[in-house]
């Protein structure tokens, strides 16, 4: 039982990542012309910015309400390792904003 937030975490992350790759072919045609600013395509925008400001909050804040009533283990690391992914996907989604609006 301890061990399944922690997979429920990796998923998240696994899940962000793929994501992020299923975008690379676009990164890597912008880098070869020498674009190599952050610019994430429309579609992997809206769902890491989903993920980061609904997904995981809402996960964070529900274990550790539960970990509250349940006595389940580890909520503050838990719900701290999610703060942490949430951090630096809102950064990178912050990037993505500022080089999208640098160029019009």
């Amino acid at each position: 039982m301890k061990y399944v937030f922690f997979e429920l975490i990796l998923i998240i992350i696994l899940t962000a990542l793929m994501v992020l790759l299923m975008d690379l072919d676009n990164i890597t045609i912008r880098a070869m012309k020498g674009d190599l600013s952050m610019k994430l395509s429309d579609k992997l925008y809206n769902i890491l910015k989903y993920i980061c400001q609904i997904a995981l909050p809402a996960i964070g804040g529900l274990y550790f309400a539960l970990a509250q009533i349940w006595s389940l283990p580890y909520a503050e690391q838990i719900v701290g390792s999610i703060s942490a992914v949430t951090a630096f996907l809102g950064i990178l989604l912050g990037i993505s904003t500022y080089n999208y609006n640098k160029e019009e």
